[in-house]
């Protein structure tokens, strides 16, 4: 990588003994101009005059400090140009890192700083910063983010299928990747038999060597169109995964393909919740069970806590079972009740058509043509597409208001 080779990094430490272990992390940055201080924020807002929009701010703070909240606040609404700006805390919570990310920090490091995260968060705060400063907003891949109402609902199956829809149905250019982020019981390699061996973790190890051609040999290709980032074979901690490698993962996938999907794990972690922040669509798939509606409205609800996951959702009901009569009729009502807004799509319980696929490890389609769940399918992924449209369409309606003034 090499986006952040032009920018000087402004380093605050709270102390000799943490600007002396910044220090040794810092050496051979590619270049990185290195500016390190020792200070607090209140110090530092007195004394940051020299600061310029190509630097890139890394401050130590203490997350629970209403002092240091109110201090990088300031620093965070300063007037445009200003630096991006990356925090680091020894103690750092996954409650802190979602606030501090809410204010408008870039990137959150735990303490002590590793080498390895300072690279990632150096090249994503340069891609904020390169986006932030343009003049219009740059052409990019879309993030679809598909939640699991619980387990066992299908939303692995319905991601897989909905890829190959992308690929095989939409603008002859398309470029489609599926990222299959259920680190330990991740399906979407078996479900398209492929036997590609590294994966998302693999890619950890190495975070300075992540380029798009790094990213492209680590996919798995299926002869539909489709790029698989598959799940490792072996069990993993999700804290193998970190939010930082995540973000510059998803930024670099955006700049490869045109549609990202990305398949996440029942589990919330600042890492997923990372994702669901980038995020232009998000699909909870839920099933007409007491179980999943229940784990469906908790899902509903995080996501409605959160003002920073500004992506619309639609909810996807899966294997559904169509004309049963009154008793199903009532369920789906009180289903929708429950949830406080109606399904957005119905995909229908066909459950050996998509055996059948997952066995032979092909889109729906090559097993039956026309079925009426490729049909629920290719409306679904229709309608996301024209979601993420509509969104990019606002999203450069405000850009071209704000450079025009009105």
């Amino acid at each position: 990588m090499n986006h952040h080779s032009a920018v000087r990094l402004v380093a605050l430490a709270r102390s000799e003994e943490t600007r002396s272990s910044l220090a040794k992390v810092c050496t051979d940055l590619n270049g990185t101009k290195i500016d390190l201080r020792v200070g607090d924020l209140e110090g530092f807002l007195k004394r940051s005059g020299d600061l310029t929009a190509n630097d890139v701010l890394l401050l130590e703070i203490d997350p629970r400090s209403a002092r240091d909240a109110s201090h990088l606040q300031t620093i965070l609404q300063s007037a445009a140009p200003r630096p991006q700006v990356v925090v680091t805390a020894a103690d750092v919570e996954p409650d802190d890192v979602r606030r501090l990310m809410r204010m408008g920090v870039v990137d959150v490091l735990p303490g002590p700083v590793r080498q390895a995260d300072l690279v990632i968060a150096l090249d994503h705060a340069a891609r904020v910063s390169a986006s932030v400063t343009s003049n219009h907003v740059t052409e990019q891949g879309k993030i679809i983010c598909f939640l699991k109402g619980g387990g066992g609902v299908g939303a692995t199956t319905i991601a897989t299928q909905g890829a190959c829809v992308l690929a095989t149905r939409g603008q002859p250019s398309a470029k489609v990747c599926l990222l299959d982020l259920d680190l330990q019981f991740g399906t979407v390699g078996l479900k398209l038999d492929l036997s590609k061996t590294s994966n998302l973790v693999d890619l950890v190890e190495s975070p300075t060597r992540l380029d798009h051609a790094l990213l492209r040999s680590a996919m798995a290709h299926h002869e539909c169109g489709v790029d698989v980032m598959v799940a490792p074979t072996e069990m993993v901690p999700l804290e193998a995964m970190t939010p930082a490698f995540l973000l510059a993962c998803l930024a670099m996938c955006r700049e490869v393909y045109d549609y990202v999907l990305v398949d996440l794990p029942p589990a919330w972690t600042s890492w997923t919740y990372g994702a669901l922040t980038k995020a232009d669509a998000i699909v909870v798939v839920s099933q007409l069970t007491v179980a999943s509606i229940r784990r469906t409205v908790r899902q509903l609800e995080t996501l409605r806590a959160h003002d920073d996951i500004r992506a619309p959702f639609r909810l996807a009901l899966n294997r559904h079972d169509k004309g049963w009569g009154i008793r199903k009729s009532g369920s789906l009502k009180t289903a929708e009740k429950a949830l406080g807004r109606k399904f957005d799509y119905f995909l229908p319980n066909q459950y050996r058509l998509v055996t059948e696929a997952a066995d032979r490890g092909q889109p729906i389609s090559k097993i039956q043509r026309r079925s009426k769940l490729e049909k629920a399918l290719n409306h679904m992924m229709a309608d996301l597409k024209e979601s993420v449209t509509a969104t990019e369409e606002r999203v450069d309606a405000k850009s071209s208001a704000r450079h025009t003034g009105t």
